[in-house]
C-alpha cells in the first residue's frame, strides 16, 4: 500500500510478475477495510510509512494486534527513526530487492 498510485502500480507491476496476486490501498483504513472483508485471504502486507488516514506504523500495530503471523514490509523514504520490528526497505527500492524483501518475509511467517 502507498498514498501514491503511480508508486502503487509500480509495485504491483513487480509483485504480479513474481507471481502474487495484489489487493491495493491508498491509505490505512483502506487497508484495514481490504484486510477485514478479503475472503481470499491476505498474506502478506506491504506499506508505506507515511500516507493519510493513519500512518505506516499505526497500520502495523493494527495489523499485527488482529493478524499477530501476518508478515509486513515497510518501504519508506523516512524509516530513520521507524520503530518497528518488520523488514523496512529505503525509497526508492528496484524490483529486484523489494520483491526478495517480500520472499523473505513470506518465508518467515
Amino acid at each position: 500500500m502507498d498514498d501514491e498510485e503511480r508508486i502503487r502500480t509500480i509495485y504491483k507491476r513487480w509483485l504480479v510478475r513474481a507471481g502474487y496476486d495484489v489487493v491495493e490501498a491508498s491509505s490505512g483504513s483502506e487497508a484495514m477495510q481490504a484486510l477485514l472483508g478479503e475472503a481470499r485471504g491476505i498474506k502478506l502486507v506491504v506499506t508505506d510509512r507515511n500516507m493519510p488516514s493513519g500512518n505506516g506504523e499505526e497500520l502495523i500495530r493494527a495489523v499485527k494486534a488482529t493478524w499477530p503471523t501476518m508478515p509486513i514490509v515497510v518501504v519508506t523514504g523516512y524509516g530513520d527513526d521507524l520503530r518497528t520490528t518488520v523488514p523496512v526497505l529505503a525509497k526508492p527500492v528496484n524490483g529486484p530487492t523489494f520483491i526478495e524483501a517480500v520472499e523473505r518475509a513470506l518465508a518467515a511467517s
